[in-house]
């Protein structure tokens, strides 16, 4: 069976189960030994992210207590760390996303896209090119690599690498509901089948990806030891899935009204709300051979990671507007 990669001399929470390999990709903290005047955030910046976020659900008090401090950890890390990561994961806003980082930023790897194609990295396999792995790396060299070849604002358009590179660089990640996400992808991906004239079986390998889990997808695969493009989440890796999403900087969400400018001023793109473009792309007369209920099983687990990130972003907005 496919099993996931991870660095040695590690300690998971997480019992091994087929097709996880469950080792650590960052020094994990086991929450339930945490002392609060002796929490020490001199650590791994993605285990911070993920200690505040239980500390502000599991121990307000503590949090509470400890705010200043992290405040100014999180201060101080979006004020040095200037790289930025954003995991695409399609539909979700990532067009106008991408518009408002080319207007605010300076350097790009394409002249009208955010994604490199630099050791096939971030290429939207979706949709485009080959539909095949890219080169692995050495899990060791992932950060080293990623620091020599990408700009100061990258999206990657498929599997996340691991392990995260946090100390270099911010990590987000735009969410829409999965199912609506999931059917506005298939509309978009069938003008895609008619201008790239696809074979059958390449159509439907990327609609296979398109229909089903394709967030808890592109956060897991990168982590298995077999061909990652057709890797199939299953519910035993639930548990990494929401423990790198914890990891993550910055969870958006076009809906959040409040909080959605904060969170953009926070990363250097100004106040102003994202602007909605790429909307309703694809073919006009385009027919669903599924109803949304169909789409609803395929994307269960989807549906429950992104609830656990809305209950995180709830989480990061009382912290947000505290900060701003």
């Amino acid at each position: 069976p496919k099993t996931i990669q991870s660095r040695p001399n590690v300690n998971y929470n997480y019992t091994q189960t087929e097709g996880i390999n469950a080792e650590d990709r960052g020094g994990a903290i086991d929450m339930s030994q945490v002392v609060c005047d002796q929490i020490d955030l001199n650590i791994d910046p993605g285990e911070v992210n993920r200690l505040r976020r239980w500390l502000a659900f599991e121990n307000p008090p503590c949090f509470q207590r400890r705010f200043s401090d992290f405040a100014n950890q999180f201060r101080t890390r979006i004020s040095d760390v200037k790289n930025h990561l954003n995991l695409h994961i399609p539909k979700t806003g990532g067009t106008a996303f991408c518009s408002l980082a080319r207007s605010m930023k300076d350097t790009f790897p394409s002249p009208d896209n955010c994604f490199s194609e630099s050791h096939g990295f971030g290429i939207p396999l979706w949709c485009c090119y080959e539909f095949e792995d890219r080169q692995e790396w050495d899990p060791e060299n992932v950060c080293n690599a990623l620091d020599q070849m990408l700009p100061e604002f990258t999206m990657n358009e498929n599997y996340l690498d691991h392990p995260l590179c946090q100390n270099n660089r911010l990590y987000s990640i735009l969410l829409r509901h999965p199912v609506d996400r999931a059917m506005s992808q298939e509309r978009h991906l069938s003008t895609f089948f008619v201008k790239n004239n696809f074979d059958n079986y390449t159509y439907s390998a990327r609609l296979e990806l398109t229909r089903k889990n394709y967030m808890t997808w592109a956060l897991t695969s990168g982590l298995t030891d077999g061909e990652k493009v057709t890797f199939i989440p299953q519910r035993e890796h639930m548990d990494v899935a929401k423990d790198t999403l914890s990891r993550f900087d910055f969870l958006l969400e076009f809906t959040s009204k409040s909080c959605l400018p904060v969170m953009m001023g926070l990363m250097g793109f100004g106040n102003d709300p994202l602007p909605h473009e790429n909307v309703k792309h694809g073919d006009n007369e385009f027919v669903y051979e599924f109803g949304r209920k169909q789409y609803r099983e395929w994307n269960l687990l989807d549906i429950e990671l992104y609830e656990y990130a809305r209950k995180l972003a709830l989480l990061d907005c009382d912290f947000f507007l505290r900060l701003d």
